[in-house]
């Protein structure tokens, strides 16, 4: 899309919402690691059990786990900005 096919409103709630996302979210001042132990011992228990295969998921949810444990979940917001040039 062109910039010219959005209205008024749709550029100025663009703008505020690129306002609120101002930089790089900091790491959390309190981590709590219980999340990303649970899911990594799931892990390893499905792996154990032979129940891991070649296109399971498993890798990328403990990733998104493991940033959300550092900078929280609203971190997605700022990295998918990142992500699509903004």
């Amino acid at each position: 899309m062109e910039i010219n096919d959005y209205t008024s409103k749709e550029l100025e709630v663009e703008l505020e919402r690129r306002r609120k996302v101002v930089g790089r979210p900091p790491l959390k001042s309190s981590i709590d690691l219980i999340s990303l132990r649970d899911i990594c011992s799931q892990y390893m228990d499905e792996v154990e059990r032979g129940e891991i295969c070649d296109d399971s998921d498993n890798e990328h949810y403990i990733f998104e786990t493991a940033i959300e444990t550092f900078y929280g979940k609203d971190v997605w917001t700022w990295i998918n900005d990142k992500i699509k040039g903004g």
